[in-house]
This record gives C-alpha cells, structure tokens and sequence, in this order.
C-alpha cells in the first residue's frame, strides 16, 4: 500500500490480541451502535457481574446458536 493512501476495508479494521487472561481467540473490532442498546447493555452487565465481553458473547452466541453460516467468499 502506498505511504498514506487509505484503502476501503467493507469489514472494518480487526486487531488480533492477547485477553488478559492469555487467551488469543479474541479480535477488537469497532461497532456503531444504538446508545440506548448500549446502555442497556453496560447496565444488565454491571448487575449481573459480568464483563461488557462476556455478556456480548453470550449474546451473540444464543442469536447463531441455530443458524448456519456461509463462509465468507
């Protein structure tokens, strides 16, 4: 790539990294998101002790559970 041309990621931009605990399954990526969603999120995680993280996975594990998915092209 070209010292300062910006190229268009449909995906946006994945950050692979270590977790505190040393796990390495994990990618940072942004989201755009409803405030109150999140709100509601930061809220029910607080009060149910758990991570914004764990409850996220949760989330999104419960919604793919009976779905399949085609691998991207």
């Amino acid at each position: 790539m070209a010292k300062g041309k910006i190229t268009y990621d449909p995906f946006g931009f994945d950050k692979k990294e270590e977790s505190k605990e040393g796990n390495r399954d994990y990618i940072r990526h942004t989201f755009l998101i409803r405030e109150e969603s999140l709100k509601n999120m930061r809220a029910y995680a607080y009060w149910e002790r758990l991570s914004q993280k764990d409850l996220l996975e949760e989330i999104l594990s419960a919604y793919f559970k009976d779905k399949k998915i085609k691998e991207l092209p």
